[in-house]
C-alpha cells in the first residue's frame, strides 16, 4: 500500500518547527498557490552563519523524512553558500544568510502572497506559533508606476534570479 503524500500545510508546519528548533530567525511562509502553478508555499528562513544554515537545512530534511517519509526532489546550495534551497514540490524552502535574504527580498518580490510568520518564542505550532499576515489584495497586472521603474522587481524575476549555487560568497 502506497503511503499518501502529506498536505502542503503539514509540510509547512514541520518545516517551521524544524527551522525554529535550530534557531532560524524571521521564518515565514508565502502562500504561492493562487499566484503560480509550480508550488503551493515558499518557506523562508534566515541563519546567522554558514554552519547554522547547514544545521537548519539538515534538521528540516531529517524532520520531513522522519515525520512524512518525504525527501526533497532537489537540494541546491552547499556548505559555504549564502542561500540553500530544498524543493519538496508543494513546498520550496529557502534558507538564507541575512545579506543574501536582503539582496533577493523574496517577500517583497512576492508581496501579493499571503504570509504566515513564525515567532521565535515557541516552536509548537499548536500554541499560537503562526501569525497570519495577509497583504491587501493586489492586482497581478503591472501598474503604470511599476512600468516606469525598470529597477522594480517583478514576479517574472523570481524565476530568473539565479540558483543558490551561483551566489556563494
Amino acid at each position: 500500500m502506497k503511503q499518501q503524500r502529506p498536505s502542503s500545510e503539514d509540510l509547512v508546519k514541520t518545516i517551521f518547527a524544524a527551522a525554529l528548533d535550530k534557531k532560524a530567525t524571521d521564518v515565514v511562509s508565502l502562500h504561492m498557490e493562487p499566484l503560480i502553478t509550480i508550488t503551493d508555499y515558499f518557506v523562508i528562513a534566515t541563519g546567522a552563519n554558514d554552519r547554522q544554515l547547514t544545521a537548519i537545512v539538515d534538521e528540516i530534511e531529517r524532520r520531513v523524512r522522519t515525520e512524512h517519509q518525504v525527501h526533497p526532489t532537489a537540494h541546491e546550495g552547499t556548505r559555504g553558500a549564502n542561500w540553500i534551497v530544498l524543493d519538496y514540490v508543494d513546498v520550496v524552502v529557502h534558507v538564507f544568510l541575512q545579506d543574501a535574504r536582503n539582496e533577493y527580498r523574496l517577500e517583497k518580490l512576492w508581496s501579493e502572497a499571503a504570509q504566515m510568520r513564525a515567532t521565535e518564542a515557541d516552536s509548537s505550532l499548536d500554541n499560537g506559533l503562526v501569525e497570519k499576515v495577509t497583504p491587501p489584495l493586489v492586482s497581478l497586472r503591472t501598474s503604470e508606476s511599476e512600468q516606469s521603474n525598470p529597477d522594480a522587481p517583478s514576479a517574472e524575476d523570481a524565476l530568473t534570479v539565479g540558483s543558490p549555487g551561483e551566489i556563494n560568497g
